[in-house]
C-alpha cells in the first residue's frame, strides 16, 4: 500500500512540474498562441437582426442602440500581431457586410480568433456609419469640439457586448476573392483576397512600414493588378511585420478592406497574408496573345466608315511612336503604333501604360475601329489585348512628307518629317493649334494643354519638324517633346500671303451703255482678313489657252466678309458709281474684259482657287458669255470653285447660251460692285 502511494504521488511531481515549465515558457514568449476554449459549452442566443438590417438603420450620427437586438457574426482580424491595434473586425457569414468594434484593451486576439463566431448584444451599445462603413462603440464627447465621436468599448463591458461561441469556421469560408476593380463600399471591414497583384515600383526595397513616409502613425504603398487598378496598401508602425522588406513578386493578399475619406485600403493580419511568391508581372499588359499575324494597313482597310467590330483572331505587331502618359501631348488613354506598313491609334478603355519606344502585340478580336473627329481608332482593354514585347525598340525612321501629304491625311498615325517650315507667329507658345508655313503652304500643329512643353516657346526659326500625323477634326501634326523641334535653326523664309479657298470672284461687268465702267470684283468670306502677297488674276482672251494679261495682287488685303474692286477705269467708275474703287486697273488687264473671256485667281502656290469660263474655249454664245452684261455670283457661293460651275451664276448678256438672260446691261442702275 505504502509503495503504491508513493508511486502515485511521484508521478503527480513529475506532471506538475513538465506543466509548470510548459506555462512558464509560454509567458516568457512574445508570441502568444491563442488559447483553445477548453470544455466549451455551447451558448445560444436568439439572433434577431440581421447585419444588413443594423447597417440600413444606422447614420453618419452617433446613436444609441435602445432595442434588445442580438447580431450574429464571424471575427476577421484582431490585434495579434500589431497592425490592429484594440479593434476587431467582424462580418457575416456571407462576407457581404462587415463591421468594426473599437475595445479599449490589448490582447483581443486571446479570446478572438479569425473565423470564430460570436454574439454582439446592441443594446445600450452606440452605432455610426463612419467612413461609409458600420462601427459599433462607446460615445464619447470631444474636450475641445463638444462633438460626439464613437469610442472604444471599456474594458468592463465588452464581454457583455460580444459572446463567444464554440464554433470555428475555416476563414477560407469567409475571405471574398476579388480583383480589385470589383472592390465596393459592400465589402469593408470584411476579409477579401486580391488576386495577381503586386506592390508598386516604388516601394520595392523598402520596408512595410518606413518612418520616413508615415502618415498617421502607419505607410501606404500602393499595389496594382495586371488591369493597372491600384488600391493602398497600409501597414502600421507597431505591426511586428513592420521592418519586413516589401515582397517584389506577384500572387494574391488577404485582408480586411477599409477606407479612409474616400480612398479604399487593405491591411493584412499577418505575414501569411502576403502570398506573393510568383514572378512580377508587367502591370497593364497581358500574358500572351494569339491570332494571326496582319498589318496595320489590313487592319485599317477593315474600317469603312462606319463603327466596325474586328471578329476576326488577328493581331498586330509594332512600335508606339507617341503615348499621352510620356509627355501629355495626347490623352492618357491613347497610344499610336507603327509597323512597317501603316500607322493608327489606340484608344484604350483607361489609362495606358504604353510608352514611347515600347514594342508590342495587339490582338484585335473584338476590338471596335472607330472614327472620333477624322482620326482612326482601335478600340480595346489594354490588359487584355496588348502583351509587352520590348522596350526602347528602335522608333520607325521619320517619313519626309510634304505639307499637301499631311493635309491630305495621307499618312495618319505615322511618324513623318516636314522641312523648311516655320511658325507663321514669330513668337508663342506651343499650347492649342498652331500654324506653321513654308511661305506658300500652311499646316496646323496641335498641342494639348496637358503637354509637358504648353506653356513653351516655340522656336522663331526655320526649320525640320517631326510628329505623328494626326487629326482633330482638321489634319494637325503631333510634336512628342521639344526635341521634335529642335532643328528648327535656320533664318524664316519670307511669307507668300495667305492660303484660303474662300475667296473668289463675285461680280464681273461689262456695261454695255459704258465699256470704261468694267470691272472685277472678288470677295472675302473668310472671318479675317487675308493677305494676298503673290496672289494673281489671270484673263484668257477669247479662245487662247494661254494668258493673255494678269494682275498681281500683291499689297492687297481684303477685310473678312468684304468684295474688292478693281475698275478698268478708276476715274470713269468713280464718277458712274460714285465711289473710288479698290484698285485701278487698265483697259488691256483683266478687268477690261468684253465678256466673252475666261478669270482664273491663282493662290502663291499657282493653283486655281476660282474660275469663270472654261480656258480655251471663247465665251461668245456660251454660258459663260457676259458681253454687254453681268455676272453675278449666287449668295449661296462661299469658297471658289477650281471647276466653272453655270449654276453658282446668274448671267446677262446680249447673246449667251441657254439659262442666261439674254438682256444687255447698264451702269449705274444694273450693277452692285463693292456689295455682296
Amino acid at each position: 500500500m505504502s509503495t503504491h502511494f508513493n508511486s502515485i504521488k511521484l508521478s503527480n511531481i513529475i506532471i506538475f512540474i513538465f506543466c509548470l515549465t510548459v506555462c512558464l515558457g509560454c509567458v516568457n514568449d512574445d508570441d502568444y498562441d491563442i488559447p483553445p476554449i477548453a470544455n466549451c459549452e455551447e451558448t445560444e442566443f436568439s439572433v434577431t437582426k440581421t447585419l444588413d438590417e443594423i447597417f440600413n438603420q444606422t447614420t453618419i450620427e452617433v446613436t444609441q442602440y435602445k432595442q434588445p437586438d442580438i447580431i450574429e457574426a464571424y471575427v476577421t482580424s484582431n490585434d495579434q500581431f500589431g497592425n490592429f491595434r484594440q479593434i476587431l473586425h467582424l462580418q457575416n457569414a456571407t462576407g457581404t457586410r462587415g463591421f468594426s468594434i473599437p475595445i479599449a484593451v490589448n490582447d483581443l486576439y486571446t479570446s478572438f480568433n479569425p473565423g470564430r463566431k460570436v454574439y454582439v448584444r446592441l443594446e445600450n451599445t452606440f452605432t455610426q456609419i463612419h467612413f461609409d462603413a458600420l462601427k459599433i462603440g462607446n460615445k464619447a464627447i470631444d474636450a475641445v469640439t463638444g462633438q460626439s465621436y464613437l469610442d472604444k468599448i471599456p474594458p468592463t463591458n465588452y464581454k457583455n457586448i460580444i459572446i463567444n461561441t464554440c464554433k470555428i469556421i475555416d476563414e477560407d469560408k469567409l475571405v471574398t476573392p476579388l480583383r480589385i476593380n470589383e472592390i465596393t463600399d459592400a465589402y469593408l471591414n470584411t476579409l477579401i483576397e486580391l488576386k495577381d497583384v503586386q506592390f508598386e515600383e516604388a516601394a520595392l526595397g523598402k520596408t512595410l512600414y518606413d518612418a520616413n513616409t508615415d502618415v498617421g502613425g502607419g505607410t501606404n504603398y500602393l499595389i496594382s493588378d495586371i488591369s493597372e487598378e491600384s488600391i493602398a496598401f497600409r501597414t502600421l508602425f507597431s505591426a511586428n511585420f513592420a521592418n519586413n522588406l516589401v515582397p517584389d513578386g506577384n500572387g494574391t493578399i488577404r485582408g480586411v478592406l477599409g477606407k479612409f475619406n474616400n480612398t479604399y485600403q487593405l491591411m493584412i493580419r499577418n505575414l501569411s497574408d502576403l502570398q506573393l511568391n510568383n514572378e512580377r508581372k508587367r502591370i497593364g499588359f497581358a500574358e500572351n496573345i494569339t491570332g494571326t499575324k496582319t498589318t496595320i494597313a489590313t487592319v485599317r482597310d477593315y474600317f469603312n466608315g462606319n463603327d466596325v467590330k474586328i471578329f476576326d483572331d488577328v493581331y498586330i505587331e509594332g512600335v508606339i511612336t507617341l503615348s499621352g502618359i510620356d509627355y501629355g501631348n495626347a490623352s492618357e488613354r491613347v497610344a499610336f503604333i507603327q509597323d512597317e506598313t501603316a500607322g493608327i491609334a489606340l484608344r484604350l478603355s483607361s489609362k495606358t501604360s504604353l510608352k514611347q519606344g515600347y514594342k508590342v502585340k495587339v490582338n484585335l478580336k473584338d476590338a471596335v475601329l472607330l472614327n472620333l473627329k477624322g482620326l482612326l481608332y482601335a478600340n480595346l482593354v489594354q490588359y487584355k489585348k496588348v502583351a509587352f514585347l520590348e522596350e526602347n525598340s528602335p522608333l520607325p525612321t521619320p517619313k519626309i512628307i510634304s505639307i499637301n501629304d499631311l493635309n491630305s491625311n495621307a499618312f495618319q498615325a505615322q511618324l513623318v518629317q516636314l522641312e523648311n517650315v516655320q511658325f507663321e507667329e514669330e513668337t508663342g507658345t506651343f499650347k492649342g493649334e498652331r500654324i506653321l508655313t513654308n511661305c506658300k503652304q500652311n499646316f496646323l500643329l496641335r498641342t494639348e494643354k496637358t503637354a509637358s512643353f504648353a506653356k513653351e516657346n516655340y522656336p522663331d526659326k526655320n526649320g525640320t519638324i517631326t510628329g505623328i500625323a494626326s487629326v482633330n477634326k482638321n489634319p494637325v501634326l503631333l510634336i512628342r517633346n521639344l526635341s521634335d523641334v529642335s532643328e528648327m535653326v535656320n533664318e524664316r523664309c519670307v511669307p507668300m500671303g495667305d492660303l484660303s479657298e474662300k475667296i473668289f470672284f463675285s461680280e464681273l461687268a461689262d456695261p454695255d451703255n459704258n465699256s470704261k465702267a468694267r470691272f472685277i470684283e472678288i470677295y472675302n468670306a473668310e472671318d479675317k482678313p487675308l493677305d494676298l502677297r503673290n496672289w494673281v488674276i489671270e484673263r484668257y482672251t477669247n479662245d487662247s489657252e494661254t494668258v493673255s494679261t494678269s494682275i498681281d495682287l500683291t499689297g492687297v488685303t481684303i477685310a473678312p466678309k468684304q468684295a474688292f474692286v478693281i475698275a478698268v477705269d478708276a476715274v470713269e467708275f468713280e464718277k458712274v458709281y460714285g465711289f473710288a474703287p479698290d484698285m485701278d486697273g487698265t483697259s488691256t488687264g483683266p478687268a477690261g474684259s468684253n465678256g466673252d473671256d475666261n478669270m482664273v485667281l491663282k493662290d502663291p502656290n499657282d493653283k486655281i482657287i476660282d474660275i469663270f469660263g472654261v480656258i480655251g474655249k471663247d465665251g461668245s454664245g456660251t454660258n459663260h458669255e457676259f458681253e454687254d452684261g453681268r455676272a453675278y455670283r449666287k449668295a449661296l457661293v462661299v469658297k471658289g470653285n477650281p471647276i466653272y460651275t453655270f449654276s453658282e451664276w446668274e448671267i446677262w448678256n446680249d447673246t449667251g447660251g441657254d439659262g442666261t438672260t439674254k438682256k444687255p446691261q447698264n451702269a449705274p442702275a444694273d450693277f452692285t460692285p463693292g456689295i455682296r
